[in-house]
């Protein structure tokens, strides 16, 4: 959601620059998109933006993007935490939101690469 419009995804070039159609959408570089929370995606949509697609798009879904036997075990474990806040960029935006994801654990070939003290 960019300005109140829904705009849909249409690519994505890494974790942190996803790419979407704001054809119809009237927008300017710095405003807020809403991935997730009110008026984002849903946690499934995203969970499939970070894992299968990509690894479907770089051809190699038969042995990354999901957990299945005989596969790399990276896998990240995160919270929800319901709390309001307000979120801003490095542009002097700000959006309030009212969900957090806090990392729990990291694993990499399935070995613990970071854990929060009480998990």
């Amino acid at each position: 959601m960019i300005n109140g419009r829904r705009c849909p995804q249409i690519g994505r070039i890494c974790m942190d620059l996803t790419m979407f159609d704001v054809t119809d959408a009237d927008v300017k570089r710095g405003d807020v998109a809403v991935l997730y929370g009110r008026g984002g995606m849903p946690l499934e949509k995203i969970l499939q933006a970070v894992t299968i697609h990509p690894a479907k798009a770089l051809h190699i879904s038969d042995h990354a993007g999901s957990l299945k036997p005989r596969m790399p075990a990276d896998i990240a474990i995160f919270d929800i935490h319901n709390a309001d806040r307000l979120f801003a960029d490095n542009y002097g935006n700000s959006i309030q939101g009212n969900q957090i994801f806090v990392p729990l654990m990291t694993m990499i070939d399935g070995r613990i690469a970071y854990r929060q003290i009480f998990f």
